[in-house]
């Protein structure tokens, strides 16, 4: 059986992490486009922007870095500087650190609950990242796999991906002639950095 817990559709959803307790969640939600089944358009309609003068001063949102608890909006234990837009929360498996990437910019920080964010790592626009479940490790793929420590930000790991051509008639001949080009990550990593 499946059971529907949030009630806004977005552009683009992702980066759910549970917090210890199993209970509340907190994801990243990007233009949403509806809110509670009623359509709107995030930018230019009053629905979303009288629902944040309800939601902000409780320290609840609807886009960016959501909290909930089962089917309700919860208060965001985390605080940001005026200018930062929190984007693709990483949250480690006992809560205790939380990796964030700043304003879409490819840097991610380690939030600190006085206020200096510090970087752990870039690598240009990240198509994904990852946390590993203890925090000591982030992984993000920006044109290629980089792995960073949390605890000093120096990067541990570069993995270059190869690249496709970008058109391709037949897969099967195109797979056949050039093999280890179509890999989607190397068997070997190219470089290994801060052994």
């Amino acid at each position: 059986m499946q059971e529907q817990l949030t009630f806004c559709e977005y552009y683009y959803m992702g980066y759910l992490s549970y917090f210890p307790d199993d209970e509340r969640f907190i994801y990243w939600g990007e233009m949403p486009g509806s809110y509670k089944g009623e359509e709107a358009s995030y930018l230019k309609d009053s629905t979303f922007k009288k629902k944040m003068d309800e939601l902000i001063p409780q320290g609840k949102s609807i886009y960016g870095l959501v909290v909930m608890k089962g089917k309700e909006l919860f208060p965001n234990p985390y605080h940001f500087p005026p200018k930062t837009s929190p984007h693709k929360p990483l949250l480690s498996k006992d809560g205790s650190v939380l990796l964030y990437e700043k304003s879409e910019s490819g840097k991610f920080y380690l939030y600190s609950s006085d206020g200096n964010h510090r970087l752990v790592g870039s690598g240009g626009s990240a198509n994904a990242a990852a946390i590993s479940p203890d925090g000591e490790l982030l992984a993000m793929i920006a044109f290629s796999l980089h792995i960073f420590k949390v605890q000093d930000g120096k990067r541990k790991i570069i993995l270059y991906l190869p690249s496709a051509p970008k058109t391709i008639t037949n897969w099967d001949e195109a797979y056949q002639r050039n093999k280890s080009l179509y890999r989607m990550i190397p068997e070997r990593p190219s470089r290994i950095l801060n052994q």
